[in-house]
């Protein structure tokens, strides 16, 4: 590779790094903003069940969630919100055993801080289900998250809510 080539590829990562960052910092608070305040908390809907009610809308969900996936992971080298693009790109595709990592990933401490945050600017309610939500249970598992330990009545911060115990 010659010393134009090595140039005009760097550049063009540069360029897709930056509107990568930038489209990710205008649609990710939107986006968050939409989902509805129980999308963590409620009984998920097999995998099965989503893409046989609407296989080309769960194709196109899919696609998206897969790009979504990929460029999260590149944001997680280069400068962007990649865990939350993850995080994104993971609730959107039907894979098995989705729910269980897009919900581990909420509610690590940063990631359902950053979550909430951007529902407050939002204006819209907390998510249900991870730290900081609208249950007095969230604000404990927050504590817990930060401490690492057993939230009282003996159950760790990492545990689903209430329902699943």
């Amino acid at each position: 590779m010659d010393e134009n080539a090595a140039a005009a590829a760097l550049a063009a990562v540069g360029l897709l790094s930056g509107a990568a960052s930038v489209a990710g910092m205008l649609a990710l608070p939107a986006l968050v903003g939409r989902l509805p305040a129980d999308a963590l908390s409620r009984p998920p809907v097999p995998w099965v069940e989503r893409v046989r009610a609407r296989p080309w809308t769960a194709l196109g969900r899919n696609l998206l969630g897969v790009s979504l996936i990929g460029l999260g992971l590149a944001l997680l080298v280069l400068p962007g919100q990649g865990v939350l693009t993850l995080l994104l790109g993971l609730g959107l595709t039907d894979l098995p055993g989705r729910d269980a990592a897009v919900r581990g990933l909420a509610r690590r401490a940063p990631v359902a801080r950053a979550l909430q945050a951007l529902r407050r600017r939002a204006g819209a309610p907390p998510l249900r289900g991870i730290p900081g939500g609208s249950t007095a249970e969230g604000v404990e598992a927050l504590a817990g998250l930060r401490e690492g330990g057993p939230q009282p009545g003996g159950h760790h911060a990492l545990d689903d809510g209430p329902e699943h115990r």
